[in-house]
Formats: C-alpha cells, structure tokens, sequence
C-alpha cells in the first residue's frame, strides 16, 4: 500500500472506532470494520457481523465466516421453515490482518 493509502486509511479506522461498541481491542475492531467492508451488501447488524467473527487461536487463519441462504444470514436459532430445492447458498470467509506487511 502506497504511504497516503495507509495515512488514509488510519483516518477512517480512527473515526469509525467512536461509532464501534466500547470493549473492542483493536485486532477485534479491525475484524469487524473488514467484515462491514467485505459484507456491505448484506446490511446487516454489528451484532450479526459481531456474530460471524471467530479470531483468534486455533481457527486456522480463519477471522470471519458467514452462511447466507437466499440472501439471508444463517445463525444458530435461524427458522428455516420447510426445506425445499433450488436455495442459494452463499458462503463468505475472511482473513483481516492489520500489518503493513506479510508474515508467514
């Protein structure tokens, strides 16, 4: 990333961590401003995107993963009602590192 990029980019991580909920780390924050970026389509809550993040240890570089069946994100208690045939599944995973670099 070119250094105005990066500049620019603090600026609005910087903004958008007053309007995120208090008790984030940074490393959380940081996931669920990419996942409201790579997810924006979806409009979905903090709670959903909060819902979807699973950084951390032992989750095989896994940050956050997401299920959506016909456009509508699958959780736990989801009432899927009768199944039936041609359901579009849709399936988003991602990484987010907030290094300036890449590491092994």
């Amino acid at each position: 990333m070119a250094k105005n990029d990066v500049v620019l980019l603090d600026k609005v991580l910087e903004a958008g961590r007053a309007l995120a909920p208090s008790g984030l780390d940074d490393g959380s924050y940081f996931e669920l401003f990419v996942a409201e970026q790579v997810l924006e389509a979806y409009d979905l809550s903090t709670d959903e995107l909060l819902g979807g993040i699973c950084g951390g240890g032992d989750d095989g570089g896994v940050d956050g993963f997401y299920v959506f069946a016909d456009g509508r994100l699958i959780v736990d208690e989801a009432d899927l009602g009768s199944p039936r045939e041609g359901v579009e599944l849709s399936m988003v995973v991602f990484q987010a590192k907030a290094t300036r670099g890449f590491g092994e």
